[in-house]
């Protein structure tokens, strides 16, 4: 850690090698609260990787996720990111051009 609030919070940064090897999904959080959580490590980089850390490495991995599966043949059913922010609007070009099939045409009566 290259700014802590006190001298000894970087004594605790070897703990933080123990998550190497851990896979961000199900039971990422409970994985980290058990190998650095309370004294074992540092409060404030622990709730940084089981939440904004966690979630934004997730998301960056929903486009790769999705080439895989429109390779396949397409979703069965519509992808969970779905209007779930702005370029993923259901009736934006991103969702037009990655999956048609859920795309939300907002002149029509489906767009209401």
């Amino acid at each position: 850690m290259d700014s802590v609030p006190y001298s000894l919070c970087g004594d605790i940064t070897p703990s933080f090698q123990q998550l190497k090897g851990l896979k961000i999904g199900a039971g990422w959080r409970r994985a980290v609260i058990e190998k650095v959580g309370g004294l074992a490590g540092c409060t404030h980089v622990r709730d940084l990787l089981i939440g904004p850390v966690a979630v934004t490495a997730y998301q960056t991995i929903i486009p790769k996720r999705s080439r895989q599966i429109d390779a396949e043949g397409g979703p069965k059913k519509r992808p969970p990111v779905i209007g779930t922010c702005h370029a993923y609007d259901p009736s934006g070009s991103i969702v037009q051009r990655r999956w048609p099939q859920f795309y939300v045409d907002p002149t029509s009566d489906g767009g209401q």
